[in-house]
């Protein structure tokens, strides 16, 4: 299992918890970006999932309607450190 699968596994769990009148439901989000290990994952109230990385030093904001994805926080920015 590569790390793409646990922010997909990650990511299905933290919406079925936010939404308790879901059926269970498993949408899947896949993260256009290599060597993203995540090391901390949330979900806002506006269906934004934010995915940090250490490796990265950056943080990935992905809409889970459009599946729209940005860098949030940009390797570097704020003092974002990589290994």
């Amino acid at each position: 299992m590569n790390c793409y699968h646990y922010v997909l596994y990650a990511a299905c769990i933290m919406l079925f918890a936010f939404n308790a009148n879901a059926v269970e439901k498993y949408e899947y989000i896949y993260v256009n970006e290599d060597n993203l290990y995540p090391e901390g994952i949330t979900l806002d109230n506006e269906r934004n999932l934010y995915i940090s990385s250490f490796t990265k030093g950056k943080i990935v904001k992905i809409n889970i309607d459009s599946k729209e994805q940005n860098d949030f926080i940009k390797p570097g920015q704020h003092g974002m450190m990589s290994s």
